[in-house]
């Protein structure tokens, strides 16, 4: 997405953060109707409530994801050194399995 977006400026830079926006809130809304249909409207009388809960659930999903994002952003630059050595192992491995001809 960041790349994406060094190209452009003004109008067509916001559009492109809208519709990231909008493709973020549908993944959430997926998820959590997938995972917690809590509060799902049935008829229309029961709509208001439904958006009441759809905006908790939002809610509730972001503040999760924020905390998730700024607790391994420091964890994730440091296990890049395990997973370059764990994929130059599978590497090798692999080299010797064709070597074999197993």
């Amino acid at each position: 997405h960041e790349g994406l977006t060094l190209e452009y400026s003004g109008p067509t830079l916001g559009l492109l953060h809208l519709t990231h926006w909008i493709k973020q809130i549908t993944l959430a809304a997926l998820m959590m109707n997938a995972f917690a249909p809590l509060g799902m409207a049935g008829d229309p009388a029961a709509l208001p409530m439904a958006v009441v809960y759809f905006s908790g659930k939002l809610l509730v999903l972001g503040l999760l994801l924020a905390i998730t994002e700024t607790l391994t952003a420091k964890m994730r630059l440091f296990q890049m050194l395990d997973l370059m050595g764990f994929s130059f192992i599978l590497a090798v491995t692999s080299l010797l399995f064709v070597a074999i001809g197993r």
